[in-house]
């Protein structure tokens, strides 16, 4: 009776123990279930929302009729919004702070202008104190100040490693002296070596002048790539520059982008997008 108990209370470890491992597969294959439908979502949400900034971009492009008579700017847009076919949202109260009046009369007569063009004049019109920026959204167009564009920063990664790659300078190419081979002098060889002998096709000095080329390192690199990003793109947001809100970083061939939407939509599309981070 007490091995009969023995054998049973070990079935049971061992079963309890298969059991166990059964249960851990089981959660795993869920867990990578829950990640690949997650990754998918991702997927699909981000193709529908280019689809529908490709969508409005195609509409900004349109041409379009529009004439305004002294109208004020909340009722200006709004028209140009419904001429456009494009969403509009404009926050007037955050404009009176910046010191934007809604009131202010836009006098506008575009015939057969595209839609952005158009909308750039109003812009124009509507005060020669600030300038604005209008950002592309999946929903439609937000237009405000740019200095309160510059507080709303968005970080985003991007694949600049093939930005990086060193290509060679071969500056000492193979030299050949056709005379000598068309006259069919054959004791002429390779490098202008005379005695027919083998000779090196490339010249012997790294350089014309005796230095060697230099070299630099990835990080020399990474640093010049930033540098240049930030000379050609809104020069005035990064923190490098004076900026208050932007900054940006190269590292392993990724670079780290903390800037406002209109920076980002001139870079290029990301890899990695994290939202609405101040």
């Amino acid at each position: 009776m007490k091995s009969r108990g023995l054998c049973t209370a070990a079935a049971l470890v061992i079963s309890a123990w298969a059991g166990s491992v059964a249960a851990g597969q089981s959660l795993a294959d869920r867990i990578a279930h829950v990640r690949a439908d997650r990754a998918r979502a991702a997927a699909a949400q981000a193709a529908q929302e280019a689809a529908a900034e490709a969508h409005f971009s195609r509409r900004l492009d349109q041409p379009i009729d529009l004439s305004l008579r002294d109208v004020p700017a909340r009722t200006a847009f709004h028209r140009w919004s419904q001429a456009s076919g494009v969403p509009v949202v404009i926050h007037w109260a955050a404009m009176e702070t910046d010191g934007v009046d809604p009131r202010q009369p836009i006098d506008i007569d575009a015939v057969s202008l595209s839609a952005q063009t158009t909308l750039l004049l109003m812009m124009g019109r509507l005060s020669q104190d600030h300038r604005f920026v209008a950002e592309l959204h999946p929903w439609g167009l937000q237009l405000q100040t740019r200095g309160r564009a510059n507080t709303q920063a968005v970080v985003r990664v991007y694949h600049v490693a093939d930005l990086l790659v060193e290509v060679p300078n071969f500056d000492n190419a193979p030299r050949f002296d056709l005379t000598q081979v068309l006259g069919g002098n054959q004791g002429s060889t390779r490098g202008g070596n005379q005695s027919g002998e083998g000779g090196n096709l490339f010249g012997d000095d790294p350089d014309q002048d005796g230095a060697a080329p230099t070299t630099l390192t990835r990080a020399q690199r990474e640093a010049r790539l930033a540098e240049l990003v930030r000379a050609t793109l809104e020069p005035d947001v990064w923190q490098a520059n004076g900026g208050e809100h932007s900054r940006l970083s190269i590292r392993n061939g990724l670079m780290i982008v903390r800037a406002p939407r209109y920076v980002h939509q001139q870079i290029g599309r990301p890899a990695i997008r994290v939202e609405n981070t101040r």
